[in-house]
């Protein structure tokens, strides 16, 4: 049986049989995807970190939890800064692409200069346990291998069904 809100709803803007709309899906999906696909990758890096930060401190003590923290911080730090200097300014032609290009570069510069000072303050200061701190910034890394999930589905096949 249909619900009565289905009888209401056409069929072409995605009526299902129980007569939920399909289209709560894909606006929540635009809505997801108002957040620039960096900034996406950034909160789970954060996110992983945290959790990791959280686990090993409850699991192995307080030292493998400030070592996971500071892994954490040298990771999503730098990329934060990178991600919001790259994403500052949207080109409009030809000369300001030529200035994005060089704003790619120079923040790309910044963030491995960054990441290079992280490291030597935390080895310096905050002595983290080496194998879980490496371990805890690797896996924060292998996060930008979720970007394909973080994007949703390819724009082609949206437009086909």
């Amino acid at each position: 049986m249909r619900a009565p809100c289905a009888s209401r709803i056409p069929e072409e803007h995605g009526a299902t049989a129980q007569g939920i709309p399909a289209m709560q899906s894909v606006e929540r999906r635009a809505r997801f995807n108002r957040v620039p696909l960096p900034y996406r990758i950034l909160a789970v890096q954060l996110v992983v970190a945290l959790l990791v930060a959280s686990l090993l401190w409850w699991w192995w003590g307080a030292a493998a939890g400030r070592a996971a923290i500071a892994a954490g911080v040298v990771a999503v730090l730098p990329n934060t800064l990178f991600a919001w200097r790259v994403l500052a300014v949207t080109p409009q032609g030809v000369a300001e692409s030529v200035a994005a290009a060089r704003r790619v570069l120079a923040g790309a510069v910044f963030k491995i200069v960054l990441t290079v000072a992280l490291l030597v303050v935390v080895f310096a200061r905050v002595r983290p346990e080496p194998l879980v701190f490496f371990g805890v910034l690797i896996l924060v890394q292998f996060v930008y291998w979720l970007a394909p999930v973080l994007d949703g589905p390819p724009r082609s096949r949206e437009r086909t069904k």
